[in-house]
């Protein structure tokens, strides 16, 4: 069974892999850390002394595949430790060389409202 850990993401750096996140997502993600509820712990990579990575395309324990982006950012606003499961594999090694990394920090916030509307209306010209 994988390790547990807390990461304080004041004290160790966590890699991500996608560039942006939904606002009322992560909005509604810090009301729940801020009333003490739990969330699935993230799948990382440890990939030195204090530095982790988001381990992309692997199921979590309910059969999932989630990257855990959008719980890593809140709980890096939130500044509250992120629960996650230490992963290992020479398969997770492959796939972590080829994605681009970045400091959770530089996630952008993206706005839902905005994006969907972008997105579904484009959908709804290519329709006709």
């Amino acid at each position: 069974m994988p390790k547990e850990i807390n990461l304080d993401l004041n004290k160790v750096e966590l890699r991500v892999f996608e560039r942006e996140v939904y606002d009322v997502i992560v909005d509604n993600m810090i009301k729940d850390i801020e009333v003490g509820n739990e969330f699935p712990p993230v799948p990382v990579y440890r990939i030195g002394e204090n530095c982790y990575c988001l381990t992309p395309g692997l199921r979590d324990e309910r059969g999932f595949v989630e990257g855990g982006h959008h719980r890593a950012v809140a709980h890096y606003i939130a500044n509250k430790p992120l629960r996650c499961r230490l992963v290992y594999g020479k398969k997770i090694v492959k796939r972590i060389r080829r994605i681009a990394n970045f400091p959770v920090g530089e996630t952008r916030i993206a706005d839902y409202k905005e994006l969907t509307e972008k997105y579904s209306l484009g959908f709804a010209k290519h329709q006709i």
